[in-house]
C-alpha cells in the first residue's frame, strides 16, 4: 500500500504542476538551445533543441501549451516505470511479511537493503519516476527553468548511483543521508551555472560510480568464497544496464538537431524518445540488480 501511495502520490503531484503551466502559459527566459546556432536568423530549425521542430515564437510569448509533443510525451513511460516498481516492491514486502521464517519476517545476515527494507526501493522508485516526467518540462517549454528540471532528473539518479554504492561498500546508511542531498544540491547550482554539457557531467561521475561497483564486484563475488554464482548471473543486469545507456548515449547524439536520426520535417516521432525509453530501462536494469546482490 505504501509504495503505491508514495509512487501515485509523487507521479501526480509532478504531472499537476506540468499540467498547470502547460495550461496556463509557460514563463521565464528562453534555454539556450534556441541561440546556440544562428540567433540572426531565428526559425523553427535555427536551435539545438533536440529535433523536433517548435514554434519559437510561441516561447517568446510564454504561450500554453506543449512544444515537442513527442519528445516530451515519450517520457510518460515513467508511470509504466514507477508503477512496475511500486508492484516489485509491494510483493516482496508482502512475501517477506507473510513468511513464517522468522530469518525471512527479520533477516540478520542479509545486508541487501533492496530486500530487506523500503526506505530505498521507495526513494529509488520517486528518482526512476523523475528521470522521465522532469524532461516532460523541458520539451514542452523550451525555457531555461525547464532545463534545470530535465537535467535534475538524471542528476538525482546518478546521485543515487554512487551515494548507495556507498552505503553498500561499507555498509553505513549515514554515507546516503550526507551524500545524496549533497551531490544534488552540487548538481543543482551546477545546472544553474550551465556547466559543461549534461552528457560530459554523466559519463565523468558515471566512472566513479562503476568503480565502486567492480570494488563491491570483487569483494562480493571475486574474494568471497561462498559466492556460488556464475559471473553472469551475478553481473547480468548490470551489464544490461551498462550496454543499454551506452546505446542510449549514442541515440542521444545522434538524433540532436542536424543529426544522422533527426527527423526535422514531422513531429510524429522523434528519435529522441528512443533515448528516453532505453534510459528507463537502464533504470529499471540497476533495480534488479541491486535486488539480486549480495548487499
Amino acid at each position: 500500500m505504501k509504495e503505491s501511495l508514495w509512487t501515485g502520490g509523487f507521479a501526480l503531484a509532478v504531472l499537476l504542476l506540468f499540467f498547470v503551466f502547460a495550461a496556463n502559459g509557460w514563463p521565464g527566459d528562453m534555454d539556450s538551445c534556441i541561440s546556440d546556432n544562428d540567433a540572426k536568423k531565428p526559425s523553427v530549425t535555427d536551435n539545438t533543441c533536440y529535433c523536433e521542430p517548435f514554434d519559437i515564437k510561441d516561447v517568446k510569448n510564454h504561450l500554453p501549451g506543449v512544444r515537442q509533443p513527442f519528445n516530451t510525451f515519450s517520457n510518460l513511460y515513467a508511470l509504466g516505470t514507477g508503477a512496475f516498481l511500486a508492484f516489485t516492491v509491494w510483493k516482496q514486502r508482502r512475501k517477506r511479511e507473510d513468511s513464517n521464517d522468522p530469518e525471512v519476517r527479520n533477516p540478520t545476515r542479509d545486508k541487501n537493503r533492496f530486500r530487506i527494507g523500503s526506505f530505498y526501493p521507495i526513494f529509488y522508485i520517486q528518482v526512476a519516476l523523475f528521470l522521465g516526467l522532469g524532461s516532460m518540462f523541458f520539451h514542452a517549454s523550451i525555457v531555461n527553468w525547464g532545463g534545470i528540471f530535465d537535467q535534475m532528473s538524471m542528476y538525482t539518479l546518478v546521485s543515487f548511483l554512487i551515494a548507495y554504492s556507498l552505503v553498500r561498500l561499507r555498509n553505513v546508511d549515514r554515507y546516503f543521508y550526507i551524500c545524496y542531498p549533497l551531490l544534488v544540491f552540487l548538481f543543482f547550482v551546477l545546472a544553474l551555472l550551465h556547466v559543461s554539457s549534461v552528457i560530459v557531467i554523466l559519463l565523468a561521475l558515471l566512472g566513479p560510480y562503476a568503480v565502486l561497483e567492480f570494488i563491491i564486484f570483487f569483494q562480493d563475488w571475486v574474494f568471497n568464497k561462498n559466492t556460488k554464482v556464475s559471473f553472469w548471473v551475478y553481473s547480468r543486469y548490470w551489464i544490461i544496464g551498462f550496454t543499454t545507456f551506452m546505446i542510449a548515449i549514442v541515440i542521444r547524439g545522434a538524433s540532436d538537431t542536424g543529426g544522422p536520426l533527426c527527423i526535422s520535417c514531422s513531429s510524429a516521432f522523434q528519435y529522441h524518445g528512443v533515448w528516453h525509453w532505453l534510459s528507463g530501462i537502464t533504470a529499471l536494469m540497476l533495480y534488479f540488480h541491486w535486488k539480486k546482490a549480495q548487499r
